[in-house]
C-alpha cells in the first residue's frame, strides 16, 4: 500500500479514503487564499485540477451559479468517487463534470474554460511544463490560471515554497502565459505561494 504521505498525491484504498476526509477537513485556509485569487464569477466555466474530495468544487459551483459550469480532473479513482458523492446534486443538474485524468492529458476541448484552478496538486504533475501547456490549451483567450502550492513534505521550509513559486512562474512563461505573477501568504504550517497567469486575447 502507498505510504501515508504518498497518498496525498494519489489517494487509493482504505488509507486513501481516510486521506480524502483529512484533506476535506484541513485545507480550508489554503483554499480560501486560492479561491480569493481566482475570483470565480457567475456564469464562468472553471476547471479544477486535483480536486481531491471535491470541497472546492462545491465552493466553485456556488460562485459560478446555475449559469456557470465547474469541471475537474483528478488522477485518483478514490477522490473521483469522494467528489462525485459530495457534488451529486450539481452533477445531476449538469453543472459539474468530474473526471479521472492527469493534468498533462486533460479530456476537455480547446478554449473550454474561463479559469483553471489548482491547489497543492502541481507538485504531483508528471511534467510541470506539459501540465501548464494543457492548462493553456483549455483556457479561452483572456482566461486565467491560479496554481497554489504549500509544500507539505517532511522538513519543508519557506525556501522550498519560494522555490516552487519560481518553478511555477517559469513554467507558465515557458508555455506562453502572459501577466505572470507570484503571490505569497503566511499560512500554517508553512508559507503558501501562488502563481497567476493569463492567456493573451489574440
Amino acid at each position: 500500500m502507498r505510504s501515508f504521505f504518498g497518498q496525498f498525491g494519489h489517494p487509493e484504498g482504505p488509507l486513501g479514503w481516510f486521506v480524502g476526509h483529512l484533506m476535506a477537513w484541513k485545507n480550508g485556509a489554503r483554499s480560501e487564499f486560492a479561491l480569493e485569487l481566482l475570483g470565480a464569477r457567475a456564469g464562468e466555466c472553471v476547471l479544477e485540477l486535483g480536486f481531491g474530495p471535491g470541497v472546492d468544487v462545491a465552493r466553485l459551483w456556488r460562485a459560478v451559479g446555475p449559469s456557470g459550469r465547474v469541471a475537474g480532473a483528478d488522477v485518483s479513482t478514490e477522490m473521483v468517487r469522494h467528489a462525485r458523492r459530495r457534488n451529486r446534486t450539481a452533477i445531476a443538474q449538469g453543472g459539474v463534470d468530474l473526471r479521472r485524468a492527469a493534468a498533462t492529458e486533460l479530456p476537455f476541448a480547446d478554449a473550454a474554460f474561463d479559469a483553471v484552478y489548482a491547489t497543492n496538486s502541481a507538485q504531483f504533475w508528471r511534467d510541470l511544463a506539459a501540465g501548464f501547456s494543457e492548462v493553456r490549451r483549455v483556457l479561452r483567450p483572456g482566461g486565467r490560471a491560479v496554481v497554489v502550492v504549500q509544500p507539505m513534505s517532511k522538513g519543508a521550509t519557506a525556501a522550498d515554497a519560494r522555490d516552487w513559486s519560481v518553478r511555477l512562474r517559469r513554467s507558465m512563461e515557458q508555455v506562453g502565459f502572459v501577466d505572470v505573477t507570484g503571490v505569497e501568504r503566511e499560512l500554517r504550517p508553512l508559507l503558501t505561494v501562488a502563481a497567476l497567469g493569463s492567456v493573451a486575447r489574440g
